[in-house]
């Protein structure tokens, strides 16, 4: 830090060794790179382009029109160079999209964030206040945000936390967002995607190149009615990367063939690690006739891990193997779906699932201390899911899917209960 210092006063000791120049050199670039961050927060919730978009710096000089709009920083973003690191920081409002049209560059329909057009990576944040009460509405015939939508050669890290995507409604994949360049990675947290369509692949999210790498990080988020006519009600994933789908809800969304919340593939072999933990799969729909997988549907993966998720409620009247969890006539090489909750004690039901079977699942099960009472005495009654079908021990942090919901105590025999918690 002394170095840096000096060095940014002017003060510079030419007395050096070459390896401490060459020390020197990396902490300045080190340096440049985080000075390289930029935020830039919107002042209005009107879809408008009408400001200095050349850059982020320019665009908070000269914002035009209402102030600065969703379209206008990204349209400034699209234009910082490689390395930058921006974030949209997107109060509480509702933003619709109004600007009809379409094109790759953003002026006109959808949201498109693109990345340089030389070779090197930028990183773009998209920070809501919370996904109560900062929502994107997606434009009629369009999906809401198309990331790396012109195919340069620079890739794109995107970050997205505590925003609504709603209305979105597409010709094609990604209801609500299209992504999946190579080497991209998206990481989405804390969101809400509701009411979302499209005709092809994701009715959510559309993440698909699917003989390249790029990542996928999803937690903490509600995917509700989402729909797609194709794969993957909720999400489609299809590549070679790592998806990471944790501690997430889906609720009534549906594919019109399989994958009723999810849909992972990719060209052979697939994605090289798919962990699907600690989420709720609730009244999912899976269409198809060949293939199911109400819960998650699958083609290609190399390590795909279905585990710690509650499973109720989800339907595909077309098959009799492979309902909830299915493999799609590809290959995946290795296959788990134990210790998930399946809504009873004795496990997913048959014909749930099509691939690897589960050889065990949890359960729930109750405990009395003490064991042995009197006529007349109490004892305190706990239920809990902290072993699994084959006895053995659950730790809490697995049950993220499960804390919290209640318990009801029913029809006792020879006593009462009373206090249920």
């Amino acid at each position: 830090m002394k170095l840096l210092n000096l060095f940014a006063t002017g003060k510079f000791n030419f007395l050096f060794s070459k390896k401490n120049i060459a020390l020197i050199l990396s902490l300045v670039v080190m340096s440049f790179n985080v000075t390289n961050a930029q935020t830039i927060t919107l002042s209005t919730t009107v879809d408008e382009n009408n400001g200095n978009v050349t850059s982020i710096a320019n665009l908070i000089g000269t914002p035009g029109g209402a102030g600065i709009s969703l379209r206008e920083a990204i349209l400034a973003a699209n234009n910082e160079p490689v390395g930058a690191n921006i974030t949209i920081n997107i109060p509480a409002g509702n933003y619709v999209l109004s600007l009809a049209g379409s094109d790759n560059t953003g002026l006109l329909g959808d949201l498109d964030l693109n990345t340089s057009v030389a070779a090197g990576a930028k990183t773009v944040n998209f920070q809501g206040a919370s996904s109560a009460t900062t929502t994107i509405i997606g434009l009629a015939g369009e999906r809401i945000l198309d990331i790396h939508a012109i195919n340069n050669v620079g890739s794109i890290s995107v970050f997205i936390d505590g925003i609504r995507f709603t209305g979105g409604s597409v010709t094609g994949s990604g209801g609500a967002i299209l992504a999946g360049r190579p080497s991209d990675a998206t990481t989405i947290t804390h969101c809400l995607f509701d009411n979302n369509t499209a005709t092809g692949n994701g009715g959510a999210i559309s993440q698909s190149s699917g003989s390249a790498t790029h990542n996928l990080d999803i937690s903490n988020t509600q995917f509700n009615n989402n729909t797609a006519t194709a794969v993957g009600g909720a999400i489609s994933y299809s590549g070679l990367g790592i998806v990471h789908i944790f501690d997430n809800t889906f609720s009534g969304n549906t594919a019109g063939t399989q994958g009723g919340a999810i849909n992972i593939s990719g060209t052979l072999p697939g994605p090289s690690v798919c962990d699907i933990l600690t989420n709720s799969f609730l009244n999912n729909t899976a269409n198809g006739v060949v293939f199911g997988g109400a819960a998650v549907g699958m083609v290609n993966a190399v390590v795909i891990n279905i585990n710690y998720n509650r499973i109720i409620g989800n339907t595909a009247a077309g098959v009799a193997t492979g309902t909830i969890i299915s493999t799609g006539g590809g290959t995946v090489t290795s296959m788990n779906t134990n210790n998930n909750w399946w809504g009873v004690n004795t496990g997913p039901a048959a014909g749930s699932i099509l691939g690897t079977a589960a050889a065990n699942w949890l359960q729930l099960k109750a405990s009395a201390s003490p064991a042995v009472v009197c006529s007349g005495s109490t004892s305190t009654v706990t239920a809990g899911f902290l072993s699994n079908s084959a006895g053995n021990a659950i730790t809490v942090p697995n049950l993220n899917a499960l804390i919290s919901l209640p318990i009801s105590f029913v029809n006792p025999t020879l006593g009462t209960l009373s206090g249920a918690q």
